[in-house]
């Protein structure tokens, strides 16, 4: 808010502030489907025609895009193609859905890419169809995982000794993942760019990066035959029956849409070359460039010797896992994700819970010097939850008073 006092609550004539009823707050009590769920998404459809401002209340001018509350609604309906034998969820299951970290946004853009293939094979190459080859078994899943699960495939451990190796070596189907999240990580980020930055060339303002991107490439990619008289019409629709954001107005041809989205894929493949320093397609494991930084507030000032990390690290942008990088540029170290994984199971026997945390218990790791900072010292708990947090174990949370002094290591007395 500017701070004019133009956007101040509003008030009846007495002066008491005017509360938005209890009616018209989004709300369920005891849903037909079982669950309630939300993941920072549009309850209402506020947003969904693009203008916030024509419905009978205003909540929110902007809301994640959706594919984690998608996710987490596919999860939670224990339908067949996710729990075939239709048992119950579990506790387990719910610290697994937590951690799931399929891909919508591949599911939903990818098509478009494959088409673009099949219509112009004139512009693949062996690298690029081997490359889209390895995209397509990533969105046919295994027996075992998920389409479009973004694994890291690789072992933290392997890459930093003072992480606890995994429980379980990585397998085959994640590596192959990996390979697959890397080629599509490395294919949207050239793609957003190479949209958009001609549009917004000497305008001042910068092409969209984050979730702005996906919804403008999903609009014109999606909508581009809807009638002028829908909300979600595409205004930039060309005579070629496509938008013409899709030519680079940099170049003096006329790019179409299935040239540049196969433009974006070789410059994927030249990238991916360069960061990995090698051109051998088993080496792209997605955990080696996709990795967790527990970012101190000093290290958002350039100040990075109290970070502890990067970690190698599953998840992509929009994951129920989430683990977001922008749109554009060549770094996918992430900051942001889950600060805790809570499941608690209300038994009137006594709640059982279980947690995984991104940090430890202690935030000192006795001693100076980013050498000491940027390292777990399980023995003091200094970073020690970190790697089962990658992992997507979860530890036991006690509660009573009980059963906290129990399991207590230490006590520490302040007397005056």
């Amino acid at each position: 808010m500017d701070g004019t006092g133009s956007a101040e609550w509003l008030t009846d004539a007495q002066g008491k502030t005017l509360w938005l009823p209890d009616d018209r707050i989004p709300q369920a009590t005891n849903p037909s489907v079982g669950f309630l769920a939300t993941s920072n998404n549009d309850q209402i459809g506020n947003t969904l025609d693009n203008d916030p401002l024509n419905d009978d209340i205003y909540l929110t001018y902007t809301t994640d895009l959706g594919f984690r509350e998608q996710r987490i609604q596919e999860l939670l309906s224990n339908s067949a193609h996710v729990r075939p034998n239709g048992a119950k969820i579990s506790a387990a299951d719910m610290s697994a859905y937590q951690y799931d970290h399929l891909s919508k946004e591949a599911q939903r853009l990818l098509p478009f890419l494959f088409a673009a293939a099949a219509a112009r094979p004139d512009l693949v190459t062996a690298e690029m169809a081997a490359a889209l080859d390895r995209l397509q078994a990533w969105g046919e899943g295994t027996s075992s995982l998920p389409p479009f699960s973004t694994d890291s495939g690789i072992d933290a451990h392997d890459l930093r000794s003072d992480v606890a190796p995994r429980p379980t070596p990585v397998s085959s189907d994640e590596r192959a993942n990996a390979i697959a999240t890397s080629i599509f990580g490395a294919w949207e980020t050239r793609l957003g760019p190479a949209v958009f930055k001609d549009d917004f060339a000497g305008t001042g303002i910068s092409p969209p990066s984050g979730q702005d991107a996906t919804k403008s490439l999903l609009h014109i990619l999606e909508d581009v035959d809807l009638p002028a008289d829908s909300s979600l019409h595409v205004y930039t629709k060309g005579p070629a029956g496509e938008s013409t954001l899709w030519d680079d107005k940099s170049t003096a041809q006329v790019e179409t849409r299935d040239e540049i989205l196969l433009k974006a894929l070789s410059a994927a493949l030249i990238f991916l070359q360069s960061k990995f320093a090698t051109p051998e397609p088993e080496n792209w494991l997605w955990g080696i460039i996709h990795q967790a930084r527990m970012q101190h507030f000093l290290g958002q000032a350039g100040i990075d010797i109290y970070d502890l990390g990067p970690f190698a690290a599953p998840g992509a942008r929009y994951t129920v896992n989430v683990a977001s990088f922008p749109m554009s540029g060549d770094s996918f170290e992430f900051a942001d994700g889950p600060s805790e994984r809570f499941v608690a199971v209300l038994d009137p026997a006594g709640i059982h819970a279980v947690n995984a945390l991104p940090g430890g218990e202690n935030g000192n790791p006795g001693g100076a010097g980013s050498d000491v900072y940027n390292a777990i010292h399980p023995e003091i708990h200094y970073g020690d939850l970190i790697p089962g947090w990658i992992n997507g174990q979860t530890f036991e949370y006690h509660i009573t008073q009980a059963d906290v002094a129990a399991h207590a290591v230490r006590k520490v007395r302040y007397t005056p």
